[in-house]
Order: structure tokens, then sequence, then C-alpha cells
């Protein structure tokens, strides 16, 4: 199973990975010094018959408001409304999904109006974009 203390988190389709966990900082009101505000697994939602999964770790508008913990409190707020499952595009803002992919899952390219990011964490993926051009991306993080 899981190579670390970290065992999968609910609904994640490789179990032989650790389960994600979100760190999100604020700042302590007094000292105005970084703290840590709250940890958390991340929660998985699968889709096209188990051969994708994904899970939002954070999203936020742009600029962020960063003053009392505003940006986790819109973060919380945002998928709370959307029942944990964030659609694709988060406009106007960013963010932070994980996505786990089954061997030989072919997925549609697309682009979104949000500020999204994509690291390829085990295993590789490739690109293949509206041209034919292909980029094969991985590697070891």
């Amino acid at each position: 199973m899981s190579t670390s203390s970290r065992d999968p988190t609910p609904n994640q389709l490789s179990l032989d990975l650790p389960g994600p966990t979100v760190y999100l900082t604020g700042h302590k009101e007094e000292t105005g010094k970084a703290t840590l505000h709250d940890s958390r697994p991340i929660e998985w939602h699968r889709y096209d018959n188990d051969q994708m999964a994904m899970a939002v770790a954070y999203t936020t508008s742009f600029p962020p408001d960063l003053n009392k913990n505003a940006d986790v409190d819109a973060h919380d707020a945002k998928m709370k409304a959307s029942g944990g499952k964030l659609g694709l595009v988060s406009g106007g803002g960013t963010v932070l999904r994980y996505v786990d992919f089954a061997p030989g899952y072919e997925c549609l390219f697309h682009r979104t109006q949000s500020l999204d990011y994509g690291i390829v964490l085990e295993g590789s993926i490739e690109s293949i974009l509206d041209d034919g051009e292909k980029h094969l991306m991985g590697g070891a993080m």
C-alpha cells in the first residue's frame, strides 16, 4: 500500500501513493507572523468510470485578500457552495487542483479562464496540442 505514513484519502485512485494533505498558512493578528492556519486531507471526486479523480486544494480570487484569513474563508465558502466539487473554471482567480489519471486515460485538452497549476508528481502525462504537437511531461519531484 502507501509508501509513507499518510494513508490514501477517500476516493483516491492510486492506493500506492500517500494521501495528499493541504497546509494553509495565515498570520497571527497580534504579531503579523506566519502561522499554520489549518491542515486537511484533500477530498477526491471520481469521474469517467473511476478513470480520473480531482480534488481542489485551494482556490482564491485574484489578487487575494490575505487579511484576517479572508482568502481561506472565501475558499471554504466557495467549496461549500459548490458541494465540494468546484467546476473546471474558477473565473477571475486561481485554482490549485489535484488530478489523478488512471494509466491510459485520455482527457480532452482545454484552457480555462483562471490561473491553474499542473505538476506531475508520479509517472508522466502526454499533452497533445490542437496542431498535433505532442509533449511528454513528468518526472520525479
